[in-house]
């Protein structure tokens, strides 16, 4: 096995702790945000099965299209995939999920170098 010239060596060793130092720094940036999201994904997700009867994989993608949608269910998704949902039991599934996420600030932070 040959041993790599010391020119190499150097960018590499330098790219390799700026790797670790921003893997490190993540952590710290994103992680009470992620738990922030899951906490209230999984409450809200909770709240579902308990509020209605359906598939768990249903129940992610209602959360899902409600948050995407500003917090309502569209007049299309529920025509289609939950059809078999009242009108009541809509509105308190919309409610469920503007509940879990009020306050959750959408907008990602950036931070300035």
């Amino acid at each position: 096995m040959t041993e790599k010239s010391p020119r190499r060596r150097g960018p590499l060793k330098k790219c390799s702790a700026e790797f670790v130092q921003l893997v490190n720094n993540v952590p710290n940036d994103d992680l009470p945000r992620e738990i922030d999201y899951l906490r209230r994904h999984d409450t809200a997700l909770r709240r579902i099965m308990d509020t209605v009867e359906m598939p768990d994989r249903l129940a992610e993608n209602l959360l899902l299209f409600i948050r995407q949608n500003g917090g309502t269910l569209s007049k299309r998704r529920r025509q289609n995939e939950f059809k078999s949902l009242s009108d009541k039991e809509v509105k308190d599934l919309e409610e469920i999920v503007r509940d879990a996420f009020d306050g959750y600030d959408e907008t990602p932070r950036i931070e300035e170098a």
